[in-house]
């Protein structure tokens, strides 16, 4: 089961990673291939107040916001910490 959000989740930061202009243009394509391949969702539909709720829980977590760990690259990463708001407004 955890590897669902896990997956969809993926999706979103990638997404995120590249309107901020964080993660490769065009990563995503191949990541979303991959993870159809492996027959892991690329979307979800629950709700974006409690998806925020869940991550102000997680371990990453701090009073000051959370860190998120963006794709650079295949390969390559960045961690940024955000608050869940700067997330959601951007997922948009």
């Amino acid at each position: 089961f955890h590897g669902k959000p896990v997956s969809s989740g993926s999706i979103d930061i990638v997404n995120i990673g590249e309107k901020l202009g964080i993660t490769k243009k065009d990563e995503i394509i191949r990541i979303q291939k991959l993870l159809e391949r492996l027959k892991l969702p690329i979307t979800d539909d629950y709700p974006i107040d409690k998806i925020t709720n869940i991550m102000k829980r997680d371990k990453k977590s701090k009073s000051d916001g959370i860190s998120f760990i963006f794709l650079k690259e295949i390969g390559k990463v960045e961690i940024i910490k955000m608050s869940s708001e700067e997330v959601m407004e951007n997922r948009k």
